[in-house]
């Protein structure tokens, strides 16, 4: 063989990283119960455009779930900015734009779908799931 290929063996870990620039009480509730896995919803919009101009502009939302890996710096120093990251695992990720989704991964159901298309469907039906 010429090359060596390299095949698709899975998603590889998940892991989000956060900046946050205001601690609510209510977060640091949730961050600090390492019993409970935070669900997190982030916003935002596309703009799609047809022949040069803007045609609509569509919701686009992540989910995600999972375990707080580091919790947010305390560190409060007077005259400055404040801001802290936290890192997450994600044990579910689910994608949708303007309400179609286009990714969804769930770790410990085994399960990866690409636009409605259940990619580990095989996968789980070799393994008798």
């Amino acid at each position: 063989m010429v090359g060596s290929p390299e095949f698709w063996g899975g998603v590889d870990r998940l892991e989000a990283k956060i900046n946050f620039t205001w601690l609510d009480p209510s977060f640091l509730g949730a961050v600090m119960n390492s019993l409970q896995w935070p669900q997190i919803m982030v916003r935002a919009y596309e703009r799609q455009y047809a022949g040069g101009a803007m045609a609509a502009e569509v919701p686009v939302i992540a989910m995600l779930t999972g375990m707080w890996k580091e919790a947010p710096k305390l560190g409060i120093k007077p005259h400055e900015p404040q801001d802290s990251e936290s890192s997450l695992s994600v044990y579910y990720y689910l994608l949708t734009i303007d309400g179609i989704p286009q990714v969804e991964i769930d770790v410990m159901a085994n399960i990866f779908k690409v636009q409605g298309t259940d990619v580990m469907a095989n996968f789980r039906a070799i393994l008798g799931d």
